[in-house]
């Protein structure tokens, strides 16, 4: 059966206009640039065809929405109808479905309590035998308690003798080092004294031989001024020589114990970083990191840590 509410084309009439205005529009060329009003003008055209279109598509609109809500109350009558010729046999055929659905109930509300019952009966029945379990490995964990407590006691009364002997043995060992490092302190004092004796003997000995020496120095000095008193200024600009010498020797030489200590130091310095290095490094992200945190601590000082050399 055909519809002819539903297959209505309500654009037939459009359909044909627009397909005309397609081939026309096919065939126009514009220069926009000359023909910009004609263009424009053809634009327009264009859109009041489109406004046609949604016109057409409103009115249709409306009049489905209308006879839909005729069918709907139309359908509502006809099942409202049938619905009541329908209850007229469910209604019976419903009770005895209820009355049936009852009988199984009862019957599986019994068999639900039946094995509720052999449910608590089975737990029953195992926790006394759990009880009974727990009750022997109690009596067998204290049996094992006390066994190990006496081994324990009896390691501990081992331990007691053992540690007792070992302190009096450390006792007679500190006693005896004791006495000897007290007989070693007498032995050195004895020699020190002994030999603080012989340098004082010494050195009465060396400051007689000097003050001797000296004595014929001044002598012999006091010749030979008397004797070079004619080259008095010869000797003299010879012993300013000597003595600017020697103070250039006496500077070159202080000047390389200086560089020796510095480089000594340095040397001391590098041996102590490498160390701090060492320690550092596994806390680090690199080696050049760790090397950046000490010369840190050494420039700007941490007072949780120091460097000493």
């Amino acid at each position: 059966m055909t519809n002819d509410l539903v297959t209505k084309d309500h654009f037939t009439d459009l359909r044909s206009q627009i397909a005309k205005i397609k081939e026309d529009n096919k065939n126009i060329v514009f220069d926009y640039e000359a023909d910009e009003k004609e263009a424009r003008s053809h634009v327009a055209t264009l859109r009041k065809s489109k406004t046609a279109v949604n016109d057409i598509h409103k009115e249709a609109k409306k009049y489905f929405l209308e006879e839909g809500k005729k069918i709907d109350a139309g359908k509502n009558e006809l099942i409202s109808e049938i619905n009541e010729m329908i209850d007229v046999h469910a209604k019976p055929l419903q009770e005895i479905k209820e009355r049936k659905d009852a009988e199984i109930e009862i019957e599986r509300q019994k068999v639900i309590q039946d094995i509720e019952n052999e449910r608590l009966d089975a737990e029953r029945k195992l926790k006394e035998r759990e009880d009974a379990i727990a009750r022997k490995e109690a009596e067998m964990a204290q049996a094992e308690a006390d066994r190990i407590a006496k081994e324990q006691a009896e390691i501990d009364r081992k331990a007691q003798i053992d540690y007792e002997a070992k302190v009096q043995k450390e006792a007679e060992e500190r006693a005896i080092k004791d006495q000897e490092e007290a007989l070693l302190k007498e032995q050195q004092e004895k020699e020190r004294l002994i030999q603080e004796a012989k340098d004082r003997e010494l050195q009465i000995k060396i400051d007689a031989e000097n003050s001797e020496k000296k004595r014929l120095y001044d002598i012999e000095q006091a010749k030979f001024l008397a004797e070079e008193e004619k080259r008095q200024a010869l000797a003299k600009q010879k012993a300013d020589q000597e003595y600017s010498d020697k103070l250039l020797a006496d500077k070159l030489a202080n000047e390389k114990i200086i560089a020796d200590r510095k480089a000594a130091n340095m040397n001391h310095q590098k041996a102590v970083n490498k160390k701090i290095l060492a320690k550092i490094l596994p806390f680090c992200k690199s080696q050049d990191s760790a090397k950046e945190l000490i010369v840190d601590i050494l420039k700007n000082g941490i007072d949780e840590i120091t460097i000493n050399y």
